[in-house]
């Protein structure tokens, strides 16, 4: 049996790509073989010894590769130079009892995490280093500064980002006892509260919090070295009084506060950064272009269905094309599995649905923890831990994100499924006449994710069109219960229109050849309006898609 992984969660042009291979069999010569999209960029022949080793590869230009050796595939993505992706996973025990951090890294890397959230590390909110070297959290749990510290030190070594969670306006009553005049309050006398264990304090100019709340987390990271915070807040509330009965709103008080954390955790190193959650998507509209790596949104009531995250991720993305979107959607069947296969399984199948659904958008999901964890719970010490099997089917997706990411994430992918795709089902008319530029037949879609069929999501960049199909036969539109297996169907017919020179058409899906893009047959005719590309895809049992690659020298952009 072979396992093989990237040693570090990314790559940059000027780094030596080397690929961790962990051999359980006999020493033997393989071929190993790099993709591109759909160029092989190298191909040799390699001495893969008995037991782990790594493989040093060369240097690559910037985008995503995949990679494959006998029956063993992996991915790894090259960025620019102090270019953070975040992709997000998370760690949340700090005893001195929590396991491996080491094998916690890997068990993450896998799965091409570059940003790790230590959640709730701190000793108290108000003072996250203020508890010595060994002591409680403020929820009770042991916690030891030696080991975050390792668990830091492991990120690292990995290439993974470590950022430090931090309740940026909470404390607890021993603070508060001692400050009520930096408190919010919902009416006079009456503070702001989180269950009945947390205040929330005003962060507003020119609150005494803010100054020190910025001083206690820069010496957070003096005595720590993280890489950043990621600044939480609870989406509530909206707006509240000071003690001297101001009245105050946090979405426009949380981009300033954001700007001047970064300031300061850059104090202590220049390449240090910052991440802050939108709870429900509040308030994205005033911080999404505050000083933070990317847009997170954690996912709550009223976003039930996939069109709801999609639409997340979409909106998102408009307001920082830039950054990359990470959904914190917490998968609710988990909680449910238990000891149960059957649950077990519906959990995984709801897992991939949304999962894949959150990639094609162009979005990641935080859900990866150490030692194969997996998110269900806001306390990320509620979870639950992934079998092999079930591990490797969501590694299989994660891969699939890396090697094609150009396709998934670019920048410069722009949406067109609404105003591309026919709709016959609403009759003849002049727009759908003149704006059907793709058909879809032998399966029923819905550009709305619903349940019944198969989603269908279509974008477009310079050189590329790129259609999504995710089969939600035999399921609904609710993205977080549990799910059946989706149903088989029949092969799926398309018809793209376009006016460039196609060099190829392909197809992929996770955990078939590896992800590859495979060759199509296809052939090109007239109707309707100009000209299409017809192709004949098998339905995919997840999540399919289909690239069209256009000639580069026709391109005028």
């Amino acid at each position: 049996m072979l396992t093989i992984y990237p040693q570090k969660s990314f790559f940059t042009p000027e780094d030596p790509v080397q690929l961790v291979m962990e051999n359980k069999g006999s020493s033997t010569s393989e071929i190993l073989k790099i993709h591109h999209l759909t160029t092989t960029v190298q191909e040799k022949e390699i001495l893969l010894p008995e037991g782990t080793s790594v493989h040093n590869i060369g240097t690559f230009p910037l985008g995503g590769y995949r990679v494959s050796l006998q029956q063993a595939t992996t991915a790894f993505d090259v960025q620019e130079p102090h270019h953070q992706p975040l992709r997000y996973g998370y760690l949340s025990r700090f005893g001195q009892d929590a396991p491996s951090s080491k094998a916690a890294a890997r068990s993450m890397l896998r799965l091409h995490v570059s940003a790790v959230m230590f959640y709730d590390w701190m000793y108290r909110h108000h003072d996250p280093v203020g508890g010595g070297e060994e002591y409680t959290d403020a929820l009770g749990a042991p916690a030891s500064l030696k080991v975050v510290r390792d668990r830091i030190q492991a990120c690292h070594q990995s290439g993974m980002a470590a950022m430090a969670y931090g309740a940026f306006y909470a404390c607890c009553h021993e603070y508060y006892e001692q400050h009520p005049e930096q408190a919010l309050y919902a009416a006079p006398e009456e503070p702001e509260e989180l269950i009945n264990e947390f205040f929330i304090m005003d962060i507003s100019q020119p609150s005494l919090w803010r100054k020190h709340i910025t001083q206690k987390y820069a010496e957070g990271l003096e005595v720590t070295g993280f890489d950043g915070y990621h600044l939480d807040q609870y989406g509530y509330p909206k707006e509240a009084l000071t003690a001297d009965g101001r009245r105050v709103f946090l979405d426009q008080d949380f981009p300033d506060f954001i700007d001047e954390m970064a300031q300061a955790v850059r104090q202590v190193h220049p390449q240090k950064f910052n991440t802050f959650n939108n709870v429900n998507n509040w308030p994205t509209d005033t911080t999404a272009n505050s000083d933070v790596v990317g847009t997170y949104i954690e996912v709550w009531k009223p976003y039930v269905t996939y069109r709801h995250l999609k639409k997340l991720i979409d909106d998102a993305r408009t307001l920082a094309p830039r950054k990359p979107v990470v959904l914190s959607a917490y998968m609710v069947p988990w909680k449910e599995a238990g000891e149960s296969v059957e649950q077990a399984q519906k959990a995984l199948d709801a897992t991939l649905l949304a999962n894949a659904v959150i990639l094609a958008s162009g979005g990641w999901q935080l859900i990866y923890g150490e030692h194969q964890h997996i998110l269900h719970d806001p306390y990320y010490l509620n979870d639950f831990t992934l079998s092999n099997d079930a591990y490797e089917q969501l590694r299989l997706q994660a891969d699939f994100s890396v090697m094609h990411r150009e396709l998934l994430s670019h920048p410069s992918l722009r949406d067109r499924t609404e105003a591309n795709l026919s709709f016959p089902e609403y009759g003849e008319s002049f727009a759908d006449a003149s704006g059907g530029q793709v058909a879809v037949r032998g399966v029923e879609i819905s550009h709305e994710l619903d349940g019944g069929r198969f989603g269908f999501i279509y974008k477009e960049r310079p050189g590329w069109k790129v259609a999504h199909l995710i089969n939600l036969l035999g399921n609904d539109s609710l993205w977080n219960t549990p799910k059946n297996r989706p149903v088989q169907a029949p092969s799926v017919q398309l018809e793209i229109a376009t006016t460039a020179k196609v060099n190829g058409v392909y197809y992929a899906q996770p955990g078939i050849q590896g992800g590859m893009l495979q060759p199509l047959d296809w052939n090109m005719d007239h109707s309707g309006k100009g000209m299409s590309v017809h192709v004949e895809i098998p339905a995919p049992l997840y999540w399919g898609m289909v690239v069209i690659e256009e000639d580069p020298s026709e391109l005028h952009c």
